[in-house]
C-alpha cells in the first residue's frame, strides 16, 4: 500500500499508515485475493497539514502488492468517533431526564 501511494505523492508529502477496517475476500480477474479497507494519512511537510483516507484496498496473496485501490470518501475513524458522540449526548440526556 505505502508503494501505491508514494508514488502519487510530491516531495512536500508523506505517507502514515493508520490502521484496517476490516477484511474480506473478493474475486478480481477470475481469482480470489485478500481485501481490506485501509485507513492512512498525508501529511503536508511545509504546511504540517494531515489528510486522512480510507481506501479499499485489493492485496496480492502475499499481502505485499495492492493490486487494485479505490479510494473512497467514507471515514471509519469519523463514523466511528460521531456514533460515540451521539450516544453520550442521548446518555447525558437520559440521565438529566431522570433526575
Amino acid at each position: 500500500m505505502r508503494e501505491y501511494v508514494e508514488l502519487r505523492l510530491t516531495d512536500n508529502e508523506t505517507f502514515g499508515f493508520i490502521g484496517v477496517s476490516h477484511r474480506r475476500d473478493t474475486t478480481f480477474m477470475n481469482a480470489s485475493y485478500p481485501c481490506m479497507g485501509v485507513i492512512y494519512t498525508v501529511t503536508d511537510r511545509v504546511s504540517g497539514e494531515v489528510d486522512r483516507h480510507f481506501a479499499d484496498v485489493i492485496f496480492s496473496n502475499d499481502y505485499k502488492t495492492a493490486i487494485c485501490v479505490k479510494e473512497s470518501d467514507f471515514d471509519p475513524v469519523e463514523y466511528a468517533e460521531q456514533k460515540v458522540r451521539e450516544q453520550l449526548m442521548e446518555n447525558i440526556h437520559a440521565a438529566m431526564n431522570e433526575r
